[in-house]
């Protein structure tokens, strides 16, 4: 694969459904401008042994229903987030009974397959993967150390520069992914895995423990529970 290029996975054990929303989803990275491979997986037990390092994940929520010792849609999604991964999924389905299990760390949203051809949604979803994967989104959060920055990104990898926490922290208001927590942090919602007590502090995907400030809790509890907001909103398609 083209070190330029992201790798998008699509997971269905029908073929047409499989060429389908392939041709679909090339079709809107082309429009886009996003560069990216495709694989094709016909299994959940394709996804899981693949040696590939997916960015986004089209999964069938029905995938092996009702076939005993096979994976399904949601026996994927807790094997890539016990594993961190940082594939992002859209959840793919055939029925709104699936919807209330389309939930998960890295999940963005659910589309129906009825509604590929004469709904937005998928577009939507693929624009916000996009955002997601490109650009500031890669930063999972940044700490201020005496007058230099870490920057600590999605794959692990860490950064130092030289400046001041306030400065970026105003820079990056335009970002509702971020928010400055502590003196000393400024943290992506994207990477948070939970919050602890009552907003005394974020655990992150790779349990590090990030502290809020008792005077910026009010302001973080809000934007968070805006940001949550908007991700429910875009799961259920309201």
């Amino acid at each position: 694969m083209d070190s330029n290029q992201y790798c998008i996975g699509i997971c269905d054990d029908e073929l047409v459904f499989r060429k389908k929303i392939l041709d679909e989803v090339k079709h809107l990275c082309a429009e886009q401008g996003f560069p990216a491979e495709f694989v094709l997986f016909a299994s959940g037990e394709e996804v899981i042994s693949s040696e590939k390092k997916l960015d986004l994940l089209l999964l069938d929520e029905e995938i092996a229903d009702g076939r005993q010792n096979l994976l399904n849609g949601k026996d994927v999604r807790r094997i890539l987030e016990n594993r961190f991964s940082k594939t992002y999924i859209i959840c793919v389905t055939s029925y709104d009974k699936y919807m209330q299990d389309a939930f998960g760390q890295n999940v963005i949203g659910f589309v129906n397959k009825r509604e590929l051809e004469t709904s937005n949604r998928l577009e939507d979803l693929i624009v916000r993967c996009i955002d997601l994967l490109q650009g500031a989104s890669k930063i999972a959060y940044i700490e201020s150390k005496h007058n230099d920055l870490e920057v600590h990104f999605f794959d692990g990898s860490v950064k130092t520069v030289r400046g001041a926490l306030e400065a970026i922290a105003k820079e990056m208001q335009q970002y509702e992914i971020y928010v400055k927590c502590h003196r000393s942090y400024i943290v992506n919602f994207n990477y948070v895995k939970a919050v602890i007590g009552t907003f005394s502090d974020f655990r992150l995907l790779d349990d590090t423990l990030i502290p809020i400030s008792r005077g910026l809790k009010t302001e973080v509890q809000r934007k968070y529970d805006r940001f949550i907001d908007q991700r429910v909103s875009l799961l259920l398609g309201e």
